[in-house]
């Protein structure tokens, strides 16, 4: 059981995630475990910017912006001083736990949408794939 998924991305805006798990043939539809919420936190490679308040769906500058680690990016020329975070990798993470049924499964898919450039999906300590 993998209950740790880490999202890797040098993104922008960071769309509703969605975990669906597909029927093995015991259940006529599939189980689905809404992963949106305001329980991320997200960090940046440069390490300027660790564990903060993330929300999913949802845009790494409003992000910022509600934990007061930027001002208004449309005021004066924050837009200038803000151009760090269009050139940082951002993390978004996100700890759940999953239940054991997932284990009687024969496939189990990640639906993402709004996903931003190219993203890495691990889902510790698998890579389960990589968007370019």
């Amino acid at each position: 059981v993998y209950p740790h998924v880490t999202i890797m991305a040098g993104t922008l805006w960071l769309g509703f995630l969605l975990l669906c798990i597909a029927s093995s043939g015991l259940a006529t539809s599939p189980t689905r475990v809404n992963l949106t919420g305001t329980d991320w936190v997200i960090r940046n490679d440069q390490g300027n910017v660790t564990n903060v308040s993330a929300t999913v769906p949802g845009q790494v500058h409003l992000d910022l912006l509600r934990a007061k680690v930027i001002q208004d990016p449309y005021y004066g020329y924050h837009d200038l001083d803000y151009q760090w975070i269009a050139f940082s990798n951002w993390t978004y993470r996100k700890t759940f736990q999953v239940q054991e049924d997932l284990l009687e499964f024969d496939t189990v898919w990640l639906e993402c949408y709004g996903l931003d450039t190219a993203i890495t999906i691990r889902s510790m300590p698998v890579s389960l794939c990589l968007v370019v």
